[in-house]
């Protein structure tokens, strides 16, 4: 509604709006505003762009145990990028869902969730994978070497983390596997050329993501003390892919974590 100041119409009347300006009344037409002007390509694009989003939220969510916050800003983003970097590339011929392959996902390998402190400055040694049947075997060769962990100056040892994330993309679950963990004590180390081994059971079907971490320590009156913090969490996916065969939802219903991502491409508007 416009109102008379006792020498000009000021505000909104109808269609237009009435203003002072240098002593004159201006009488301006209001915008109209149309369908938008997005084509169909721009609203898949920003639709996808979305859905990478969604998942890179959801395997952070997944792996938080191991990057427990303590990440610099813009690892979101780099996620991100990556995620749709994958994702594009597994789009079907029609254009209307996601068709992920066993390597859709291989872009995330050697992910570091920590600029700051990167896992391959800090693990000198590299794993070894290998899938046999559903059973993923990681192999850490000589991690008891002396020189195969570059300990923080103040360290007196590390714990070394290693899980996997499992992503059911079809039924929307996700869950976590049970940690395994060895601890290796830096006045402990022999340089003996012995080798850490950890086996997972791989869910058929599921986006499967293996994680490695490092958790340095020192010695308190009261224990041990960790010294990870937001400048130094080495995280790091060793492999990304997606397991041979169907997915069993009777077994993936009960996964505690639900997931927003949809396999199905739609515009976001």
């Amino acid at each position: 509604m416009a109102k008379f100041d006792g020498k000009y119409l000021r505000g909104m009347a109808g269609p237009v709006t009435n203003r002072e300006y240098r002593g004159m009344q201006l009488v301006q037409s209001n915008p109209v505003f149309g369908p938008s002007s997005q084509t169909e390509g721009t609203k898949t694009a920003s639709g996808i762009f979305g859905q990478a989003s969604t998942l890179a939220c959801s395997i952070r969510d997944n792996l938080e145990p191991f990057i427990n916050g303590f990440y610099p800003g813009p690892m979101i983003t780099d996620l991100n990028t990556e995620v749709l970097y994958c994702l594009r590339n597994c789009i079907n011929e029609s254009g209307t869902a996601y068709a992920p392959s066993h390597n859709s996902f291989n872009k995330l390998d050697g992910f570091e969730f920590n600029a700051n402190s990167l896992v391959i400055n800090h693990l000198l040694t590299d794993p070894d994978l290998s899938l046999q049947g559903n059973i993923l075997s990681v192999n850490l060769p000589d991690i008891y070497k002396t020189d195969a962990i570059q300990f923080p100056k103040t360290a007196k040892g590390c714990y070394v983390h290693v899980g996997f994330g499992f992503h059911d993309l079809q039924h929307k679950k996700m869950t976590l596997s049970p940690v395994q963990s060895i601890k290796i004590s830096k006045a402990e180390l022999s340089g003996v050329d012995l080798s850490a081994h950890f086996d997972f059971e791989v869910q058929p079907g599921c986006l499967c993501i293996a994680v490695i971490s490092l958790e340095f320590y020192k010695t308190t009156l009261s224990g041990e003390l960790s010294l990870n913090s937001k400048t130094m969490n080495p995280v790091m996916i060793l492999a990304a892919f997606m397991a041979e065969g169907n997915t069993n939802p009777d077994i993936t219903k009960k996964w505690s974590q639900d997931m927003k991502f949809k396999l199905e491409i739609k515009n976001k508007f």
